[in-house]
């Protein structure tokens, strides 16, 4: 009640449009509850009226003007308010639409020269070329960072591999000694990969067992076992030289279960038994003892 109350008086003296008419305590406020009660107003409080340019109301404070005539003048002052504030708030909006504007437009200005100076550097061969390297190094998992000496011999590696061209032995070498921090395991499994499939190929073309051998060792280190173990289901065992019988039977451990292994006459021996004698029919093929300790200490280490 008391909110509508000072809203009223508000009204009465034409000042509802100004906040501090209709606020308690406010300074206005206060003027107007003295109107209101008749009393006269400080020296101070017809000041702050001259500074609001409520001049209208300044008058009917010092009894200048009836409050018929004070009514008319300062119902054209809020008028003359209001219409300057509708257009103060028209000039702000249209002040901020201009900046928003030329700030859009700077915005697409920027985006234009951005893309123009994308399209630019991409088109650089300069740059094509480091962006394929870091595409090669990220590709074969190598984050750390390389030394200069060492980039373009890793590069021309990595290159190599992405063609499916296999490592020469310096190479090979080279990235298993100097070059070892770079040796990741998709380098590695890349590596073992091109080798197996070499050696897979020189195996059809020759029919050499040993090139099969070699490369299902590969083929187990770049998680291929099961080509490894296709691969070796080609060869006949019992027409190979015992030598070779212990390499297939240390390399099948690694493809196959001993029990499914054609190297084991039953399940569960080792290549130290396999590799000691062909047994079949009557006849028993030993070689020699070298080559047992060799299979050997091939199955305990793993294969």
């Amino acid at each position: 009640m008391q909110n509508k109350s000072l809203h009223d008086i508000a009204l009465r003296y034409c000042v509802d449009d100004l906040p501090g008419a209709s606020i308690p305590h406010a300074r206005l406020q206060k003027i107007l509850n003295a109107l209101q009660s008749g009393k006269r107003l400080t020296q101070t409080s017809l000041v702050f009226l001259r500074q609001r340019s409520l001049h209208a109301l300044h008058r009917f404070a010092i009894g200048e003007l009836p409050y018929d005539s004070f009514y008319e003048l300062t119902l054209a002052e809020q008028a003359m308010r209001i219409q300057a504030e509708t257009s103060a708030r028209q000039t702000h909006a249209t002040e901020k639409q201009i900046r928003e504007a030329a700030r859009e437009e700077k915005r697409q200005l920027a985006y234009v020269h951005a893309t123009a100076a994308r399209l630019a550097r991409e088109s650089d061969p300069a740059y094509q070329a480091k962006i394929k390297k870091q595409e090669l190094r990220a590709k074969y998992g190598i984050r750390t960072f390389v030394k200069r000496q060492y980039l373009t011999r890793l590069m021309n590696i990595l290159k190599r591999v992405d063609a499916d061209q296999r490592l020469d032995e310096g190479d090979f070498v080279w990235l298993s000694t100097v070059g070892k921090d770079y040796f990741t395991n998709e380098l590695r499994i890349a590596y073992h990969r091109l080798e197996a499939d070499f050696l897979t190929s020189e195996f059809h073309k020759t029919r050499d067992p040993w090139n099969a051998i070699n490369a299902s060792s590969h083929y187990r280190k770049c998680n291929r076992a099961h080509d490894a173990d296709d691969l070796l289901s080609q060869i006949n065992l019992e027409r190979q030289l015992p030598k070779l019988q212990a390499a297939l039977c240390t390399t099948q451990r690694g493809t196959a279960p001993w029990g499914a292994s054609p190297c084991a006459p039953t399940q569960g021996l080792s290549p130290l038994h396999a590799a000691r004698g062909n047994l079949h029919g009557n006849r028993t093929v030993r070689p020699r003892q070298s080559v047992v300790r060799q299979s050997y200490r091939t199955w305990c280490n793993g294969g």
